[in-house]
């Protein structure tokens, strides 16, 4: 797998476009009763993630339709998979080379309280059941030894989706390039091959 520039289109290779719908504002203990008030209090930052019929993790999207757009083929997914409608303008992230397919990472910054809505109602989404079998919000932390981010990047993830997720941590500014360094070593990989 290589970067690309996003919206190169490679002969002979199917597109497919995903987002990153996530909150920099979400407080997920904050109902957690008995908790320390500290606790209760700490900003996580959260994305959407879905668990995909083949058993991966991945983000909401998939192929883009002829004669449509990487925004409109994001946008159709969305609302197919988890029965979101974006009115948002979605901002690029990456876009890599696979085998037979080039992938284009997007991202959309949304209130965490919309995260929370987006899950509770994708099992109302046509393709819920289908294409995913899963939603659920991934904290974008570092809890310690192999726990929150680390442990989720060393998960079984859709391809591309690691190296997707460590260009979206680094142009959101939710971790520095030191720091996601440390945690990639946890996890067990090198962040500067999957940022190349």
């Amino acid at each position: 797998m290589k970067t690309i520039e996003f919206d190169k289109k490679i002969n002979g290779k199917r597109q497919a476009a995903f987002v990153t719908l996530y909150a920099l504002d979400s407080k997920p203990w904050l109902n957690y009763q008995g908790l320390p008030d500290e606790k209760r209090q700490r900003v996580v930052p959260t994305c959407v993630m879905i668990n995909r019929y083949d058993g991966k993790m991945g983000f909401v999207g998939g192929f883009v339709e002829p004669k449509e757009s990487l925004e409109e083929a994001v946008r159709r997914e969305v609302k197919e998979e988890i029965g979101y409608s974006i009115s948002l303008p979605l901002k690029e992230v990456v876009a890599h080379e696979l085998d037979n397919i080039t992938t284009y990472s997007f991202a959309l910054k949304l209130p965490y309280l919309e995260l929370l809505r987006i899950q509770q109602e994708a099992l109302k989404a046509p393709h819920f059941g289908s294409e995913l079998t899963g939603v659920f919000l991934a904290h974008l932390y570092d809890y310690g030894g192999q726990r929150g981010l680390v442990n989720l990047m060393g998960n079984n993830l859709a391809p591309s989706v690691r190296e997707e997720m460590m260009h979206f941590l680094l142009q959101t500014d939710i971790f520095s390039k030191e720091q996601l360094s440390v945690l990639c070593r946890r996890a067990h990989f090198d962040l500067d091959v999957s940022l190349t």
